[in-house]
C-alpha cells in the first residue's frame, strides 16, 4: 500500500516526508527510467526534423538527468551522514585517544533525535539533486543543440531543450523528495 496514512510531519527543520513501499519505490524508479526516454520523445516531436544522431543526443541527455541526479544525491546524502553520525564518533575517538577521556554513556556517541530529524529531512531535501544535474545537463545540451543547425529557429530549440531538462530535473526531484525514489544503496566490493 501507498503509505498515504502518515501524513507529512513538520518538524523545525522542515516536512518530512514517509518513504514510500519498496515495491512503489523501485516501479516509480523504472518509470523515471523509462519517463525520461518518453519525455524525450515529445521534445522531439515537437522539435521535429531532427537527425537520428540528435535524437539519441536528447534521450542520452534525459538518462544522464537521472544518473547524474542519483550520483549527487548520493554524495550529499554521504556527507550529511558523516556530518550527523561520523562526526561525533571521530570527536569521541579523539577524546578516547588524546585526553584519555571515555565517553559516559552511548548516547554521547549517537546523534539525539532532533538530529536524525534533522539528517532525515536534510537527505530528502538533498533530492534536490536532480534539479541541480538537469540545469547541469542543460547547460551542455542545449548550446550543443547548436549544432544541428543555425536557422531562425535554433533559440527556440535551446530554450525547449534546457526547460524540458530542468522540467525534468525538478520532476525527479520532486518524487525523491517526498519519498517516491529509493535512496540507492552502495553494493558490497
Amino acid at each position: 500500500m501507498i503509505n498515504q496514512s502518515e501524513k507529512p510531519k513538520q518538524t523545525q527543520f522542515g516536512t518530512l516526508y514517509a518513504p514510500q513501499p519498496t515495491w512503489l519505490q523501485m516501479l516509480i524508479l523504472i518509470g523515471a527510467f523509462f519517463g525520461g526516454f518518453v519525455v524525450a520523445k515529445g521534445v522531439i516531436w515537437r522539435l521535429g526534423g531532427l537527425s537520428d544522431a540528435a535524437q539519441t543526443g536528447l534521450y542520452v541527455a534525459f538518462a544522464a538527468v537521472l544518473v547524474l541526479g542519483y550520483a549527487l544525491w548520493m554524495a550529499r546524502l554521504r556527507a550529511i551522514v558523516f556530518h550527523g553520525i561520523s562526526k561525533g564518533l571521530l570527536t569521541a575517538l579523539f577524546k578516547l585517544i588524546v585526553r584519555r577521556q571515555k565517553p559516559d554513556s552511548l548516547e554521547d556517541l549517537l546523534p539525539s533525535e532532533e538530529k536524525l530529524t534533522k539528517m532525515a529531512v536534510g537527505a530528502q531535501k538533498a533530492a534536490s539533486a536532480f534539479t541541480i544535474a538537469g540545469i547541469i545537463v542543460s547547460a551542455i545540451a542545449a548550446p550543443i543543440s547548436l549544432l544541428i543547425a543555425a536557422d531562425a529557429a535554433a533559440a527556440a530549440r535551446v530554450v525547449t531543450i534546457a526547460v524540458a531538462l530542468i522540467v525534468w530535473g525538478t520532476a525527479l526531484a520532486f518524487l525523491g523528495r517526498r519519498g517516491y525514489l529509493p535512496i540507492l544503496e552502495e553494493g558490497e566490493h
